[in-house]
């Protein structure tokens, strides 16, 4: 006898019914229309969210309000539309958005020990975000005051129409064609260029946008005090934002943190002269204290060369003396006294030993 198959437990498909116990409205949807119906009508025993009749009261709630319906008597079903509650939070997306490119812009700007390294790294840093900064141009106002030098880009190449190697400080004329840096370099000021699409053409890339920005600011770098500028911030703005006072304050707080950066590395660069000019001082302050004392050092070494060299002349002269003195045979060292015409005439002794004084006195 064969063995039936065993029987598998199989979850419930929902199924639409029509039984009595399944109201075509349930009371507490308090509306006539059409999906009220379809809730009332469906089995929903066999989903997870079980019969209606355990459902919770939240759950309850939530669905005596759905597309949040706006009661119309007028028109068939009596709901004439649908009333949607939207919260405005654009302002603090961008806002939110704006610091996270201020930190790290701040995160780019540690350690850094040249104003062109600053320039650099904060144009990679602000390459990252094109959706408030279309494009960047960074520029370094060095020796020469009349010119100032491309120092970094982001979202142009640099070299190109709009992104200038160098830009002329004093403009006349038929330099209007390039951007218009004069008024900020005078005034110290942050200044406005528009219809940038009339000055530069195409040149400007449509980044993020289809179509490429249509303003841009120039704001100065190192405005601190009556020092002269550094240099210059050329800033896309973004063709789907209002050049509002938060986007001038986003712009400026930018500038602030990059002319730190300057100041903090020049303020390295010249810590940094200092201390190889200390050093240099230091070396010949050293070089010289050292040659006096290798000086003295020579004429104390010297002083005891000598004294060693007296001790053993000293040394010698006694044991000479000693031999001298102890010999048994008489011995005598006499010089010998010469005239006018070099004829020996007399002598005198200059040394003479014990044995030898001992035979001059027996013999005189």
């Amino acid at each position: 006898m064969s063995k039936l198959p065993p029987v598998k437990n199989r979850p419930k498909t929902p199924r639409m019914t029509n039984e009595s116990s399944h109201p075509a409205n349930p009371g507490f949807l308090r509306s006539d229309s059409e999906m009220a119906r379809l809730i009332g009508e469906f089995d929903w025993s066999g989903s997870p969210v079980g019969p209606i009749e355990s459902w919770s009261p939240a759950l309850r709630s939530m669905l005596s309000i759905p597309y949040s319906p706006v009661p119309d008597e007028s028109v068939p079903g009596n709901i004439g539309g649908v009333l949607t509650t939207v919260h405005e939070i654009t302002d603090k997306v961008i806002g939110k958005r704006r610091m996270v490119v201020l930190h790290d812009l701040a995160a780019e700007l540690i350690e850094l020990q040249s104003a062109e390294e600053v320039c650099r790294d904060v144009a990679q840093s602000l390459s990252a975000h094109p959706t408030d900064v279309p494009f960047a141009l960074l520029y370094l106002i060095g020796a020469d005051t009349t010119l100032a030098q491309l120092a970094g880009a982001a979202g142009v190449a640099a070299g190109g129409l709009v992104s200038p190697s160098t830009i002329e400080l004093v403009q006349d004329a038929s330099e209007r064609h390039k951007w218009p840096v004069d008024a900020t370099v005078r005034t110290k000021t942050m200044h406005t260029v528009e219809d940038l699409a009339e000055l530069f053409g195409d040149q400007l890339p449509p980044r993020p946008w289809s179509d490429g920005p249509h303003q841009a600011v120039i704001v100065p770098l190192g405005t601190q005090g009556a020092q002269p500028l550094t240099g210059f911030l050329i800033l896309g703005v973004s063709s789907r934002l209002k050049l509002d006072e938060n986007y001038r304050n986003f712009v400026e707080l930018m500038a602030s943190q990059i002319s730190i950066g300057i100041a903090t590395a020049h303020n390295y660069t010249e810590d940094q002269r200092r201390a190889g000019v200390l050093s240099e001082q230091t070396l010949e302050t050293q070089n010289a204290r050292r040659a006096a004392l290798n000086l003295m050092e020579d004429a104390v070494q010297s002083e005891r060369i000598a004294e060693a060299l007296n001790v053993q002349v000293r040394k010698n002269e006694e044991r000479y003396r000693g031999l001298f003195n102890s010999m048994d045979e008489g011995y005598c060292t006499i010089e010998m006294i010469f005239d006018e015409q070099g004829k020996p005439v007399d002598y005198r002794y200059l040394e003479i030993n014990p044995s030898f004084e001992k035979l001059r006195i027996s013999f005189s």
